[in-house]
């Protein structure tokens, strides 16, 4: 239930002056665009401690990040309230006069950190879904100058923020019907983790890659159930009541001989690599409503216009011309899957390329990931995507103007690794992908340099990758995205990968892959 801004700020006001002016830990989010400022937060009271006075007194970036990691306020949901309201930059600086750099310092600080939701004003508690930072020293004047804009704002109407993400769990396990088990059992200790994970980012949607389908199992049913219902190590449950699995390629078996070996029936011979049916699958899990779905799982690779079709060194092609027509596009899947969230429709276009190595001179892995990832490129551009036909045999891309995300593993880093050149640029460098967030984490950076090996000789933003590998033969790498489209307003973005000393550094090594995810207003 959405109250007015400005009753808002009266009530907050009134409810700090019955307090005595208190220690406040106060809290918000600020991102800057096209003018305007997001609130991300209001403020949450708490005690002064000995143990975070010196913290609180000294609003730097390093003293922020670490209350931010040590979370001070408990994290309950308590109901559904204000997630977010506008105001006007220009309010807030004529109101910091004298005090503007600070100001600002603090925005870019908090910006895209922090994620509240939920305001019960009556008790003035703040409910938050992921760690808080906040500062005492200029606590009182902070939030006055927030309260005071969102008084003198003629207009201001709440947003609902989304937080989408994508997140390769590795459990692409070795035998078949290993992950159904562990499911049901309820105490695999990756599971557990993961489960944390999820618990301590609170995605609203997110696609978990190598999650092995088997649909004997009721997967998303165990997984909810025994793990995500149970608070792990303190953090709060959290529940997805929708989800979308669907088959996949990788380890369906072809019939023919496709990794050039001489024999067939192995895992480089099926469809998609892969030692049984479904692993290395893909599972979508969200709070709001699937309204509709795509899967181009059968869609032939040679249907492309231009396909990059693999070629040996003499110039022959390395399929011959009786496997290329039937060989398929997608290593696993290509999923659209249309949520409606507060009306509005939203995009989830949901993939996992395959790595762009383990072959041969020929690249046809390379070359099969770089024609993965255009495909969304092709299929978010009109008349580009004119020759698509999914599963169902319905042509077409995607509708002119729909709002999306895309999202996955895409095995692709924009500057290092093996992958084609200009793979993920497809993407980046669209018109139609909003890329103003690039999501980054402390502790990406920290291993990098730590580490070493090939990590000190990337071109990329150590900061920006998104999984750890052997740094000797590749080095870390971005590889995970959460794209959205151009017309969507993206309020933040990161990746979970926390420094050494901060909560859940642990929990990194779960995967070789991050959870990377970005907010969205609707």
């Amino acid at each position: 239930m959405f109250q007015s801004c400005k009753r808002i700020a009266w009530q907050v006001l009134f409810q700090l002056a019955a307090l005595g002016l208190k220690p406040v830990l106060v809290t918000f989010q600020l991102a800057l665009e096209t003018g305007a400022v997001v609130v991300g937060a209001v403020g949450a009271v708490v005690e002064e401690t000995d143990e975070h006075a010196d913290a609180l007194e000294k609003p730097d970036r390093q003293t922020i990040a670490r209350v931010m990691q040590d979370g001070l306020v408990e994290r309950h949901v308590a109901m559904q309230g204000v997630r977010a309201q506008t105001v006007d930059l220009q309010h807030v600086i004529h109101l910091a006069t004298g005090a503007a750099d600070e100001l600002i310092h603090f925005i870019e600080s908090a910006g895209g950190l922090v994620r509240t939701d939920d305001l019960d004003v009556g008790h003035f508690q703040i409910s938050c879904l992921s760690r808080l930072t906040g500062v005492y020293h200029t606590a009182m004047f902070r939030l006055a100058v927030v309260l005071i804009a969102l008084l003198l704002t003629s207009s201001c109407e709440s947003a609902a923020t989304v937080r989408v993400a994508t997140f390769n769990i590795a459990m692409g396990l070795k035998s078949e019907g290993q992950l159904g088990q562990a499911l049901k059992d309820g105490r695999a200790e990756k599971l557990q983790q993961i489960a944390e994970i999820l618990q301590r980012v609170r995605p609203d949607i997110v696609l978990l890659n190598e999650f092995d389908y088997d649909p004997s199992v009721d997967a998303p049913a165990f997984l909810n159930e025994h793990y995500l219902a149970q608070g792990q190590n303190g953090q709060a449950a959290i529940n997805y009541p929708y989800h979308f699995r669907a088959p996949v390629n990788t380890g369906v078996d072809s019939g023919r001989d496709l990794d050039g070996d001489g024999e067939t029936g192995g895992p480089g011979d099926s469809w998609g690599f892969g030692h049984f049916p479904g692993q290395y699958g893909m599972l979508v899990l969200s709070r709001y409503p699937l309204k509709s779905s795509r899967s181009f799982r059968e869609f032939r690779w040679a249907n492309m216009p231009a396909a990059l079709r693999p070629t040996l060194t003499d110039g022959s092609d390395f399929y011959s011309e009786e496997t290329w027509e039937l060989l398929r596009l997608s290593s696993k899947s290509h999923w659209d899957l249309q949520f409606e969230i507060d009306g509005k429709p939203l995009h989830l276009l949901a993939h996992h390329p395959t790595p762009p190595v383990f072959d041969g001179p020929e690249d046809r892995n390379g070359r099969r990931n770089f024609d993965e990832i255009r495909f969304w490129r092709d299929y978010v551009h009109g008349d580009d995507g004119h020759y698509i036909i999914d599963d169902q045999g319905q042509p077409g891309g995607l509708a002119e103007g729909a709002s999306f995300i895309i999202a996955g593993d895409f095995n692709a880093d924009p500057m290092d690794g093996d992958a084609v050149d200009n793979a993920i640029g497809q993407l980046l460098q669209s018109p139609r992908i909003n890329t103003h967030c690039t999501p980054v984490s402390s502790g990406a950076a920290e291993t990098a340099r730590s580490q070493g090996g090939l990590n000190d000789t990337h071109k990329g933003d150590p900061a920006a990758d998104t999984a750890d590998f052997n740094d000797e033969y590749t080095g870390n790498l971005r590889l995970d995205y959460v794209l959205p489209s151009s017309d969507l307003v993206v309020s933040g973005c990161g990746v979970f990968w926390p420094a050494a000393g901060q909560a859940g550094h642990a929990l990194a090594q779960v995967s070789d892959h991050r959870l990377v995810w970005v907010d969205i207003k609707r």
